[in-house]
C-alpha cells in the first residue's frame, strides 16, 4: 500500500522492511546487506535467498579450501538445489555436505580443478561421480 513520505512515515516503512532481517542476521556471518526494490517488495523472500546463497558460499569456499575444487552451480541447478534443501529440511551447506561429501577426493582423483554441477548431480550424485571416475580411467587407457 501507500505511505505518507514524511520521514516518520519513512522510518516506519523501512523498519517494517528490515524487521525480517533484524531477527534473522545477527546468528549468520552476513556482514553486508543491499537494500533494493526487490528485498521492499518481498523481504521475506529476500531474506530467504540471502541465506541460501550465503549458505552455498559458504560450502563452496570451505570446499575449494579443503579440496582446490572450484565448485559452479549453473541457474537450474541452484532451482534444484533449492527445492530438494527445503523439501528435506536443510541448509544447502547441509544439503550440499550430504551429497556431495566424496566429491572432493573422487574429483582430485579424476585431476578436476574445477566442476560445474548439473541437477543430476544433485538426483544421483554416487552414480554420477562413478561415471566421471569410469570415463576418466577409460580414456587413460
Amino acid at each position: 500500500g501507500t505511505e505518507h513520505t514524511g520521514a516518520r512515515a519513512l522510518v516506519s516503512v523501512i523498519e517494517k522492511v528490515l524487521l525480517h532481517f533484524e531477527r534473522k542476521l545477527p546468528s549468520v556471518d552476513i556482514t553486508a546487506l543491499t537494500v533494493s526494490a526487490g528485498v521492499v517488495e518481498d523481504p521475506a523472500g529476500s531474506l530467504q535467498e540471502l541465506l541460501f546463497q550465503h549458505s552455498l558460499q559458504r560450502f563452496s569456499d570451505t570446499f575449494f579450501q579443503s579440496h582446490g575444487i572450484q565448485l559452479h552451480f549453473p541457474p537450474d541447478t541452484l532451482g534444484e538445489l533449492w527445492q530438494l534443501a527445503l523439501a528435506r529440511k536443510l541448509s544447502p551447506e547441509e544439503l550440499c555436505r550430504e551429497l556431495l561429501a566424496d566429491y572432493g577426493h573422487g574429483l582430485r582423483l579424476i585431476e578436476q580443478r574445477e566442476f560445474t554441477l548439473s541437477p543430476g548431480v544433485l538426483l544421483k550424485p554416487q552414480e554420477t561421480l562413478n561415471q566421471l571416475i569410469k570415463e576418466f580411467y577409460s580414456r587413460r587407457r
